[in-house]
């Protein structure tokens, strides 16, 4: 079986499938990620252009009182989020840690 520029020597069938899959797999891996990487901004291009567009003025929108208390709400609840979720259980783990650990 040759792979790429190399010749590769397998006794059984089913190591072939393995092989194969472990590839697979790893290439997955690497485009899943770059894939999601790459769609933020892609979005962020897209919704810029069909909201203008449309017609709208992402200056306007933001600047407009509405807009400003939707957008103050949802960094509320993404701050709750960040410090219920994320900072207590690290601080939490860190204590935790530090006291396991001799002091010096």
């Amino acid at each position: 079986m040759i792979v790429g520029k190399r010749q590769i020597t397998v006794s059984k069938p089913k190591q072939i499938a393995n092989l194969n899959l472990k590839i697979t797999n790893k290439d997955f891996v690497k485009r899943s990620r770059e894939g999601f990487t790459k769609t933020i901004p892609l979005i962020y291009r897209h919704g810029t252009i069909a909201l203008g567009s449309f017609g709208y003025n992402l200056r306007d929108v933001i600047s407009s009182s509405k807009a400003r208390e939707n957008l103050s709400h949802a960094r509320g609840i993404i701050l709750k989020i960040w410090n219920t979720a994320i900072v207590t259980p690290t601080l939490w783990m860190g204590n935790k840690i530090r006291g396991l650990l001799p002091e010096f």
